[in-house]
């Protein structure tokens, strides 16, 4: 499956692309590739006025597996 994310403002500042309006290809999970082109895809996301970083992680997260379900599980 091939997903597009377009006029994404890349924010990387290892990234040749950081601060510039990209499209990034999406192919079974795995960037293949950013560029200015209109390229074929299942999926389309309009991100105009969004940003698309590196990962980010949720180190506030509380997992209530196993014994406190009833606040929050893994699912």
């Amino acid at each position: 499956m091939k997903i597009l994310i377009q006029s994404a403002q890349i924010l990387d500042k290892k990234s040749p692309h950081h601060g510039k309006k990209r499209n990034v290809l999406i192919t079974h999970g795995r960037i293949t590739d950013i560029g200015d082109k209109n390229y074929q895809a299942d999926r389309v996301i309009d991100a105009a006025g969004m940003i698309l970083s590196t990962g980010w992680v949720d180190i506030g997260s509380f997992v209530g597996d196993p014994g406190l379900e009833y606040k929050e599980d893994l699912v």
